[in-house]
């Protein structure tokens, strides 16, 4: 559960968050010539998207789990406590008996 008040915090990082992933590779597909030289723009692809094995680029010292983790903690609420479940049955008819 999210805590009150934080979805739209976090809704605003998150899209601040793809927003600079988009203008990164934006600019590095720029680099590429992707009408004449696709091999390049396919191998720039493969890098940005991290299936390149000889990749260059920096290696985040957080792992997936980590990251995992560190948005689990701040998005649960220790203290929440469930809402009581709804009674939808009405009271009127559970007097009343019905048969076949």
């Amino acid at each position: 559960m999210m805590r009150s008040g934080h979805v739209d915090k976090a809704a605003a990082l998150a899209k601040k968050v793809g927003r600079a992933i988009q203008n990164y590779n934006t600019t590095e597909l720029s680099k590429v010539d992707v009408l004449s030289d696709t091999s390049s723009m396919w191998a720039k692809v493969r890098l940005l998207t991290g299936r390149d094995k000889g990749s260059d680029m920096c290696t985040a010292a957080v792992t997936t789990h980590e990251l995992n983790d560190h948005y689990a903690a701040i998005s649960t609420d220790a203290h929440y406590t469930a809402p009581a479940l709804k009674q939808t049955v009405n009271d009127r008819l559970a007097s009343v008996h019905i048969t076949e």
